[in-house]
């Protein structure tokens, strides 16, 4: 494992002018998101568990980091659109999961040029060797429009659908922070796009996450086809008041 000092993360994004974008909108009402069916569809794009652990020596604090890359073990994508529509309409929002209003052959496409766009615009992260960070909010308010994604949207909007609430983190996180705690966690960009205009209306970078007492072990996460990291994924979205997040109690 290697041994390196928590920094801050740094955020690093790079622009793209070669295709139409994306166009954000400020002053859109957010109400219709409420009332209107959306469909949601969350992009995990590296398929892997970063552990960062803190070692307290007697004068000093050390951190140990490794990862887990999980693609032969689970596909999480699917999975986690689910926990995320769940959320949703236990808040009374008309979700569904993009893999059950088109074809998922589309939403993995999509889902890959994805992943490879935003891990070209990452930076990396300086506390996690190898490991990148998720672009600034303001990169997902213009990415250019590929095939991929206009595929997906036609089929979108052709099964009824005004909006589509993506999320879209590069990875997962564990930390061991100390007293037996284990956390697992996630930061995802959440945009709302608006399937009639292709305008993105809402783009920010959220947090969830799930702590539990597992005396520090990480491999208890890995157990049963690592269970324990999607139950805290989901706990940690259940977490999430989407309602308050775009003010439209």
């Amino acid at each position: 494992m290697n041994k390196l000092l928590l920094l801050l993360p740094i955020l690093f994004m790079t622009g793209c002018a070669t295709k139409p974008t994306i166009t954000p909108v400020s002053g859109e009402s957010l109400r219709s998101i409420k009332t209107e069916k959306v469909a949601v569809k969350y992009t995990l794009a590296t398929k892997r568990i970063n552990y960062v652990e803190t070692v307290y020596r007697v004068l000093w604090l050390e951190t140990n980091t490794s990862s887990l890359n999980f693609s032969g073990i689970w596909s999480p994508d699917q999975d986690i659109t689910g926990y995320v529509v769940s959320r949703m309409r236990q808040q009374g929002i008309r979700a569904e999961s993009v893999y059950d209003v088109v074809n998922p052959s589309l939403v993995d496409s999509a889902n890959r040029h994805l992943a490879q766009a935003i891990e070209h615009s990452a930076g990396d992260n300086p506390a996690i060797k190898g490991s990148k960070l998720i672009p600034k909010p303001t990169y997902f308010s213009s990415m250019p429009i590929d095939a991929e994604f206009s595929a997906l949207s036609e089929a979108l909007r052709s099964g009824g659908i005004r909006y589509l609430i993506e999320l879209t983190a590069m990875d997962v996180n564990s930390d061991a922070p100390g007293y037996g705690l284990v956390t697992v966690h996630a930061s995802p960009n959440v945009r709302v796009i608006n399937l009639q205009t292709n305008k993105v209306i809402w783009t920010e970078q959220l947090f969830h996450h799930e702590p539990y007492q597992l005396g520090g072990d990480f491999k208890k996460l890995e157990e049963n086809s690592i269970s324990k990291t999607k139950e805290g994924l989901r706990a940690g979205i259940n977490k999430i008041d989407f309602l308050s997040l775009w003010e439209i109690q």
